[in-house]
């Protein structure tokens, strides 16, 4: 492609300094992945030692328990949305609301989590 629309063609030099960019960013793009890959690892580590410490105590800290409202919440909007677009079922969007509702419930009520921010 060098030499046309009246360009100058690349020089040796300059061929090579714009291989030595794109190789460098390619080698940025792996790392930052990797990067985010250990961090994903943390947060699979870190997920499972609380499911498996919700397992054998049924306490969650508030942090833990906005969390587990937040994702019934999302769920329930999902469902929401995919009703909208017409490609969910008013059942899936019934399931989820009751389930977000459970799930609020029980944080409040069973392990005294107050989601309005407040300890009860």
């Amino acid at each position: 492609m060098s030499g046309e629309s009246g360009l100058v063609p690349l020089t040796d030099d300059e061929q090579q300094a714009a291989e030595r960019v794109i190789a460098e960013y390619f080698e940025a793009k792996i790392h930052e992945a990797e990067e985010v890959a250990v961090q994903a690892a943390a947060n699979v580590r870190a997920a499972k030692a609380t499911a498996t410490a919700w397992g054998t105590t049924r306490t969650l800290c508030g942090v833990e328990a906005f969390g587990v409202v937040a994702i019934a919440s999302t769920r329930l909007i999902e469902a929401g949305e995919a009703l909208i677009a017409g490609g969910g079922s008013k059942g899936d969007y019934e399931r989820r609301r009751d389930d977000q509702r459970l799930v609020f419930r029980y944080v409040r009520e069973v392990l005294g989590h107050d989601m309005e921010g407040h300890q009860s």
